[in-house]
């Protein structure tokens, strides 16, 4: 009984320890504008209601927002309690870390049910350490993306146990708390039809979908209920990102990289929807799979690149990516975390020439390993035969 308490006593451990670093350790001198273990900008945001993709704009003046109504409310939610921005900013770190502990309990429990539909000798295991190392604890705890991955991972745990309404439902939670678990659509989809079951019971995504979006509408029209996503979508290549490095290094060449980006960035999911709405005939295995590469794809060949979305991937690398290739993952995590805050955020900020080499390197490797885990997931993904692997179909 202990060791299965293991994982989340090191996780809780580690967080502690890094909570009274972010209090007590001051960076090197040469890092100093760098914020090693936390970082006040996206909380001052959610404190203040005042936007960052837009400087000094409301965040809900006439109903407008820089975020999805469920994402707005959690990241505001400590203000019924405080107007201190230090206790604010503690509330919502305490909330992150707990709903950090809660993914990896969901996590673990996923693994029972793909390790139960596999026939594979060496079983998914939950590479929970992944949620320990740096890039994951900083942006779990800095920002408020946890809060969708961990109502993704809670929808997909509950359509494994069967409750497909409560499933469906808060999967329409977490589209309202950020949209990239609409790109998760046929996992869900594909899970929801399981066994003939519940076909007709996806509806109740809609129903946070519609009661939130009609009261944002109400507040402020229907702009209120676009803007976050026209703000989103609308943003050119930024420093970061590997578009934004293709097109300064060959800007005669410049839409032909944005073509090629977009193309990339929805190959898989084209085809993994397509696929699945046609002929169904992936394995569980498969489909997580090709969730993982998904998201990988469309977080590096976007237009800008934010670091936090690491934590969108981690639920399905954990339970994929075998124990030989997991470390690749641990990599990217420490490189993510290299590139920002820690690089990043000392030297691109100030436009200092080495902020150049510091941008083409970390962007440069971070895209390498991007491309070994691809590559591992992909050849993985053509493997699994459904002949040999029939134990792992979802019979529709």
């Amino acid at each position: 009984m202990t060791h299965r308490f293991f994982p989340f006593g090191v996780l809780l451990l580690i967080i502690v320890i890094w909570t009274a670093a972010s209090i007590v350790i001051k960076p090197p001198q040469f890092l100093r504008q760098a914020p090693i273990f936390y970082e006040d900008t996206d909380f001052q945001v959610y404190f203040t209601g005042l936007g960052w993709i837009i400087p000094s704009a409301v965040l809900f003046e006439h109903g407008y927002s820089e975020y999805p109504p469920l994402g707005l409310m959690y990241v505001r939610w400590p203000l019924i309690f405080t107007d201190n921005f230090i206790n604010f900013h503690w509330w919502l770190w305490l909330s992150n870390a707990l709903l950090s502990l809660g993914t990896v309990w969901l996590i673990f429990k996923l693994a029972v049910f793909v390790n139960q539909n596999s026939s594979r000798v060496n079983s998914p295991t939950v590479a929970w350490w992944l949620w320990a190392l740096p890039s994951a604890i900083f942006f779990t705890l800095n920002r408020y993306d946890i809060w969708p991955v961990f109502l993704t991972t809670l929808a997909l745990y509950l359509m494994f146990k069967n409750n497909f309404k409560a499933g469906w439902l808060v999967y329409g939670l977490a589209i309202m708390a950020k949209f990239y678990p609409v790109l998760l659509f046929p996992l869900f989809y594909t899970l929801g039809k399981k066994n003939n079951l519940s076909s007709g019971v996806m509806w109740y995504a809609l129903l946070p979908i519609v009661t939130l979006s009609s009261v944002v509408a109400w507040l402020g029209g229907w702009l209120a209920v676009v803007t976050p996503y026209i703000l989103q979508f609308s943003r050119a290549a930024e420093p970061g990102s590997l578009l934004f490095w293709l097109v300064q290094t060959v800007p005669q060449f410049k839409m032909g990289w944005y073509g090629l980006s977009m193309m990339i960035k929805l190959a898989v999911l084209v085809y993994w929807l397509a696929v699945t709405l046609i002929a169904n005939r992936f394995n569980l295995r498969q489909h997580l799979i090709l969730a993982a590469l998904t998201l990988l794809l469309v977080i590096n060949f976007n237009t800008f690149y934010s670091n936090q979305w690491w934590l969108w991937v981690l639920p399905f690398l954990t339970l994929v990516l075998s124990t030989n290739t997991i470390w690749l993952a641990g990599l990217y995590d420490v490189v993510n975390y290299l590139q920002y805050p820690v690089l990043f955020g000392r030297w691109i900020k100030f436009n200092e020439p080495l902020g150049w080499v510091v941008l083409t390197s970390t962007v440069g490797l971070r895209n390498i390993i991007l491309f070994i885990l691809v590559y591992i997931l992909w050849r993985e993904f053509k493997n699994l035969s459904i002949a040999s692997l029939s134990t792992t179909k979802i019979v529709l």
